[in-house]
């Protein structure tokens, strides 16, 4: 990355960071197509990466008040996107909890006498 670039980058992000929905076009525009094969790489699945992608640019314009404090704008995006990729991952491979339905549990049916249902 250049001293331009970082330059450029550092004005998109002050007006992003003043709520310039242009400049924020502009910023997804320059960087969506990479970030989306780079997070693609990694999950295997097109639509979950683009999912990813518009979390990283939501999470970014919620947040556009602190953008100004980005040094690095590539390596901020790409951090990110680690970050949300092991969120994602956390959620697809973690083991499901086992869901009870307790209301079909004859020990809860209050018309059976309390001697049935325990035993």
């Amino acid at each position: 990355m250049s001293n331009e670039d970082s330059h450029s980058y550092n004005q998109l992000l002050e007006a992003i960071s003043h709520g310039n929905e242009r400049a924020f076009s502009i910023f997804y525009d320059l960087f969506a197509t990479e970030l989306t094969r780079h997070i693609f790489s990694k999950v295997n699945d097109q639509e979950v990466a683009e999912d990813i992608l518009h979390d990283l640019f939501l999470s970014l314009w919620k947040n556009k008040s602190r953008l100004t404090e980005i040094i690095s704008v590539p390596a901020y995006l790409y951090s990110s996107c680690r970050y949300l990729i092991i969120a994602y991952s956390r959620k697809k491979y973690s083991k499901p909890t086992l869901q009870l339905d307790i209301s079909s549990l004859d020990i809860l049916d209050e018309d059976v006498p309390l001697e049935d249902r325990l035993y």
